[in-house]
């Protein structure tokens, strides 16, 4: 039975880029998993939580500001956070980012927890590549591998022309559901890697947030929204919510959205990075924190 969310913790203040490495860490508390399929879905939703919280920030371009326009030029990054849920660690997120003034292109692989890996041998990868549109960027394919437990999920999604949806693609197949939507009717949306790297692309501090995006996974549509960022020591917060659009379950469509908060800080060069994301889930709190290096 889903719980409702606990009220929310006052929220420490983003750290700056410290020269020991180290990441925050979320209060350990205890995270019952009282069986298999439970905790499977838990997995899948914490290793996810940074694809769903990878969508919110590419209206940002939008602004279409020098200081903006000067970023997208050329970014490079790469980097992990390593992932809470309930407190308790469930694994790590590595990616690679690549943007130019024209076309991005990103890599994310999530690694599980020991324990973790042993209970359920979880595992999620996805790739993506487009151009990138001031205001959206637009994908040209998108592809995600997962595995939970003996469970094997394989999708590719093309789009012709760029951030129009052509085909998916998935192995297995899904079985078919009386909700699921045409993913070529689905416009104005972008894909979860190509959202993920104007997210994490380092930014001006007044291009921060104050935006919605809509993004297709090549089975559902959601929408991500971050209100105006707050100045906090020595970073910015931006607060928002998560919702379902469409291709879920009419259940499902009808939950409260979903509470989420991205921490910045200040890097030397006077860039934002996003150093902290947080979900308020039905189930707990799932946290991801950058490891910063030394």
């Amino acid at each position: 039975m889903t719980r409702e969310p606990a009220p929310p913790d006052a929220a420490p203040a983003p750290a700056p880029f410290p020269a020991d490495g180290a990441a925050l860490r979320p209060r350990a508390r205890r995270l019952p998993i009282r069986s298999r399929a439970g905790g499977m879905a838990v997995t899948a939703l914490c290793l996810s939580v940074l694809a769903a919280l990878g969508m919110p920030l590419a209206e940002r371009y939008g602004q279409a500001s020098p200081a903006v326009a000067a970023v997208a030029e050329t970014v490079a990054d790469a980097g992990r956070f390593e992932v809470w849920f309930g407190g308790l660690p469930i694994g790590s997120l590595d990616f690679a980012l690549s943007v130019d003034d024209e076309r991005y292109s990103a890599q994310a692989r999530a690694q599980p927890s020991r324990t973790i890996d042993t209970l359920f041998g979880a595992r999620l990868a996805a790739q993506g590549e487009g151009l990138n549109d001031p205001a959206l960027p637009r994908p040209t394919r998108f592809e995600l591998a997962t595995r939970f437990g003996g469970d094997r999920q394989n999708v590719t999604v093309t789009y012709s022309p760029p951030g129009r949806p052509q085909a998916v693609q998935a192995t297995p197949e899904w079985k078919p559901r009386d909700w699921e939507i045409d993913p070529t009717a689905q416009e104005g949306v972008t894909d979860p890697i190509g959202a993920a790297a104007l997210f994490l692309t380092p930014t001006p501090p007044d291009a921060l947030c104050n935006g919605a995006v809509e993004v297709f996974d090549g089975r559902r549509r959601s929408r991500i929204e971050l209100d105006a960022p707050s100045a906090r020591e020595n970073g910015w917060r931006c607060e928002g919510r998560w919702m379902r659009v469409a291709g879920f379950r009419p259940r499902d469509l009808d939950k409260e959205p979903v509470p989420v908060a991205v921490d910045f800080a200040a890097s030397p060069d006077g860039l934002a990075r996003v150093m902290r994301l947080e979900a308020r889930t039905g189930y707990g709190l799932a946290v991801a924190t950058r490891v910063v290096a030394n």
